[in-house]
């Protein structure tokens, strides 16, 4: 990052202010008109244009009186900062009426698009991390020394991006607390099912239910037969008095009427109960299926697991493009292993077998000295091929390794990757199950109104049957008054008959409505088997999904550990300590000549049973052994503070991928003359390791320090009216 130009207005004590930042570059020294009147210069407005530029970058860092930064006078300021980062040239504008919220206009010039993020989503650095490493505001120098050391741990957390490890290791928790929920529905589940199979009732024979029925339609039919022998012999003994009948014919006709009447009295009551016994054994049917529904939150459950377990194809697809890759390394390594290999062992036989007379090579006669040299030759070149085979071979060990840990991760996220069927299947077959109830629950409505329909009908029908009946006795009755004797006879042998034939056909109603009964008992013994069976599948399925829960709660718990404080954020911060660690030392050496030494540690204590907590503790020592910090003096302690700051700003600009950029120190106080010797020599040392380093201060000795100085003055209407570089 580099500042390219400041414009201020009504801002603090300045009324008009425009200056070109890029001309500066390295230390940049910013004094006051007259240093040597501590009481003008203080008042010439450098601390102002630190406040503008961290206003227009972090607005939180100069506080909420927003107001109070308004010139006297005036009714609202306008602070315009131009900055270049990664090669992109940035406008930030930030506009403030009396009274009213600020404004931002933050701009792409080079793009020329507006941005729709703060500058400091832009930066990706928060204000605290800016205010403990670029920024330095007056008597803030140890800011960072100042804050506890849990506070410390999380500063350096955030600025070396080990937060995105809580948010996965949040996550992972999350996920395995889900899968150990998941885990105990299944057992729930496995539970309910294997009670409800224990629960079921014992199916009838089926085989000995058949055989019932074969027996009754048996005697159905024995009794039909019956009946058709009685019909046969009424119809004989009516042949036989037909001459009886001739003055009665219409009498007959109506016994005859009758008996039609009766009968089809019989068949239609016959066949509408029966009609409706078959209606009412397909309604228990439907009814206990209805007493089962489907789980409604079951399908939203298993959408939400098939959709995480697509997404696990992608990391898997990463996985398996590293696996290729690593597995090509080892396939060329172990190829060039051979061929080293082979080298080597022509170049033992060659030795082994130096032939006499000529040389091979030059053609000349193979003297012992001559010989000696060619072996020494060929000794040298097998050196090298064994070298680079064991090289090689070194390499080649070390990709197994990375390839069997790729290969492990591939098979955990596969086996989350391919439960994505089963999770389909699953999903499908709950959908399925909620439009089966559904249309049972139709049918056993449309049954229920059929079956009130039917009776209705059967009822109407029944009741008109017997009315033709009564109507039809009484004209019988009368006309039998005046029947002849014989026909008295052939009545009274016809009632037997027919009493007979009434019994018949009571019995043959009672066997159909037994034959109607074993149907319904056959049809609920089939049901239960079959209910039996799909419990059974479901039990089987519910173990399966067990113990991918159990897989992906193990899985999830690993992760838990290799995200949390102990595992991986724990060796990225030790790696970055002591990186940090040698920037402090070579600070020091510089400002203390290697007097006074500064340690970082981490340490872990215990805040509750359940939870480790880690510090970060700063230690200083000198020749007398390790010392608080507020044992030393004043120009020690600066010292000290100096130099953890400028190290952790390097350390953060190298951290995000860029060369150091900008560093601000507004005011550094209570250094004596050979300490003030010390920060000029240090600034001019790291001066090639920043882009600008801009130094605030009312010393005057600092005025020849550096190649760039910036001296400020301003007239009594705020305007800027002097600079020197």
């Amino acid at each position: 990052m580099l500042f390219e130009r400041l414009e201020l207005e009504n801002f603090m004590g300045w009324s008009k202010f425009a200056l070109d930042l890029s001309a500066y570059k390295g230390v940049v020294a910013i004094l006051g008109a007259v240093e040597s009147d501590t009481a003008h210069s203080n008042g010439t407005g450098k601390s102002s244009l630190l406040n503008a530029i961290n206003l227009a970058l972090y607005v939180s860092v100069v506080g909420d009186n927003l107001d109070g930064m308004i010139r006297q006078g005036s009714d609202f300021f306008k602070v315009t900062l131009r900055l270049e980062h990664r090669g992109v040239h940035y406008e930030i504008v930030r506009r403030k009426k009396l009274g009213s919220p600020q404004k931002l206009t933050f701009k792409d010039l080079t793009n020329k698009v507006t941005m729709s993020i703060s500058p400091e989503e832009f930066l990706g650095t928060s204000e605290i991390i800016w205010e403990n490493t670029v920024y330095s505001a007056q008597r803030k120098l140890s800011a960072f020394v100042d804050e506890t050391p849990a506070k410390r741990k999380d500063i350096l957390t955030e600025m070396f991006g080990l937060d995105i490890y809580l948010g996965l290791e949040d996550r992972s928790r999350k996920l395995a607390a889900k899968a150990e929920n998941g885990m105990g529905e299944t057992e729930r589940d496995i539970a309910r099912l294997t009670a409800d199979i224990e629960n079921c009732s014992p199916a009838e024979d089926i085989t000995e239910l058949d055989t019932d029925l074969a027996a009754h339609n048996s005697d159905i039919a024995n009794l039909e037969s019956d009946i058709t022998d009685i019909d046969a012999e009424v119809a004989e003994l009516r042949a036989r008095v037909a001459h009886a009948q001739q003055e009665r014919e219409e009498s007959l006709r109506a016994e005859r009427k009758l008996g039609e009447l009766r009968q089809l009295h019989a068949n239609t009551k016959l066949a509408g109960e029966s009609a409706i016994s078959n209606n009412m054994s397909s309604l228990a049917k439907l009814d206990i299926q209805l007493q089962s529904p489907p789980d409604p939150k079951l399908a939203v459950s298993i959408q939400v697991d098939l959709e995480y377990a697509h997404n696990a194809r992608g990391t898997l697809s990463t996985l398996n493009k590293k696996i290729s890759d690593l597995e090509r390394q080892a396939g060329e390594l172990h190829a060039n292993y051979a061929q080293q290999l082979n080298q080597a062992r022509s170049l033992r036989a060659q030795i082994d077998s130096i032939p006499e007379g000529k040389c091979p090579t030059c053609g000349t006669d193979m003297t012992e000295e001559h010989t000696a040299a060619y072996r020494l030759e060929l000794q040298s070149t097998l050196e090298k091929h064994v070298s680079l085979a064991a090289e090689n071979s070194e390499a080649l060990t070390a990709i197994s390794g990375s390839l069997e840990s790729a290969r492990m991760d591939a098979d955990k996220w596969e086996i989350l990757a391919d439960s994505a069927s089963a999770l389909s299947d699953k999903l499908i077959a709950a959908k399925q199950a909620e439009s089966q109830y559904e249309n049972i629950v139709e049918r056993a409505e449309a049954l229920r109104i059929s079956v009130q329909d039917a009776t209705k009908k059967l009822d109407l029908d029944l009741a008109k049957l017997s009315a033709d009946i009564t109507e039809l006795s009484q004209v019988i009755s009368e006309n039998s008054k005046n029947s002849p004797e014989t026909y008295g006879e052939s009545e009274t042998e016809l009632d037997k008959l027919r009493a007979t034939r009434s019994l018949l056909a009571s019995k043959l109603l009672h066997a159909r409505d037994e034959v109607s009964a074993l149907i319904s008992r056959k049809s609920r013994a089939q049901y239960i088997a079959e209910r039996t069976v799909t419990l059974k599948q479901e039990l089987e399925t519910a173990k399966t999904e067990y113990y991918g829960l159990k897989l992906e709660r193990d899985t999830y718990s690993e992760l838990v550990r290799a995200f949390g404080p102990a595992g991986i954020p724990a060796l990225v911060l030790d790696n970055c300590l002591l990186e940090l660690q040698q920037y402090l030392d070579h600070y020091m050496d510089i400002l203390s000549d290697g007097k006074i030494r500064i340690n970082f540690r981490t340490t872990k204590t215990n805040q509750t049973t359940a939870k480790i907590s880690e510090t970060l503790q700063i230690t200083v020592s000198d020749s007398s052994g390790e010392r608080d910090i507020s044992l030393y003096s004043g120009g020690e302690t600066v010292r000290v503070y100096l130099a953890i700051r400028l190290a952790l700003a390097k350390l953060l600009y190298l951290k995000s991928g860029e060369t150091p950029g900008v560093l601000i120190i507004d005011e550094v106080a209570d250094l004596d003359d050979a300490g003030l010797l010390a920060l000029r020599d240090l600034l001019k040392k790291i001066e090639p390791e920043f882009n600008q380093i801009f130094l605030v201060s009312h010393i005057p000795d600092l005025k020849d320090a550096f190649n760039s100085t910036l001296i400020l003055q301003r007239d009594v209407e705020g305007n800027l009216i002097t600079t020197t570089a």
